[in-house]
């Protein structure tokens, strides 16, 4: 199983991100403002931060030019996230005021609200600490790697109770779709477990102290 993972696994993550993301998508998407929701959560979570989250794991191992591509390239990812999350907020929030429905009365809207909020505070923590962005070195040093380790924590979270909120959306009456949302569960499972692994394995060979950990 080990050599599958690695030789195959990122391709194989690579495809149930975009696959299952797209799956979701299209089975909602029907025009309503609701269909909005789990329609750019999707896309949000599991495609975007999933993506994004897996680039910020690997680019730990690099230096020079390529690291800051890879960190580039996260960010953008993260950003698209972002963007894809605040508008399934949006229509979500809209739609049950519209129709004077109750806010956050299920696990899933607590996963998906905590996964939102962090959404938004991660990508803070991650501008600060990109120090070709110039606000890091306006810090004392001391701090630099201590804010570095939070944002990644808060990222992490981010991503696996995104992905949390998915799996709890996924039998909900309205978005069901007989044994099918159970495969879409057990794909966003494998997405979130292969980052895990990759997150246990990258961490594990790259043990660093704080204070030596590679500047952005």
């Amino acid at each position: 199983m080990s050599a599958i993972l690695e030789t195959h696994g990122a391709s194989i993550f690579h495809l149930l991100c975009i696959g299952t993301s797209l799956a979701v998508a299209f089975s909602v998407l029907d025009g309503s403002r609701f269909g909005y929701h789990p329609s750019c959560m999707a896309l949000a979570y599991l495609l975007f931060m999933a993506e994004g989250a897996l680039t910020a794991i690997k680019f730990r191992s690099l230096e020079g030019p390529e690291r800051t591509t890879a960190i580039w390239k996260h960010a953008s990812l993260q950003s698209l996230g972002v963007l894809f999350a605040i508008i399934g907020f949006y229509a979500i929030y809209t739609n049950k005021s519209i129709h004077g429905k109750p806010h956050f009365t299920s696990y899933h809207s607590y996963a998906g609200l905590l996964a939102f909020v962090l959404a938004i505070v991660a990508p803070l923590g991650g501008a600060v600490s990109f120090k070709r962005l110039g606000l890091l070195t306006r810090l004392p040093q001391q701090h630099w790697a201590p804010i570095k380790y939070v944002h990644r924590k808060v990222g992490q979270v981010t991503v696996f109770v995104g992905l949390l909120a998915i799996v709890l959306a996924l039998t909900h009456k309205a978005v069901y779709l007989g044994i099918v949302s159970y495969l879409l569960q057990l794909c966003v499972l494998a997405v979130a477990a292969y980052l895990a692994h990759t997150l246990v394995h990258f961490s594990s060979a790259s043990m660093l102290p704080m204070s030596s950990q590679k500047p952005n």
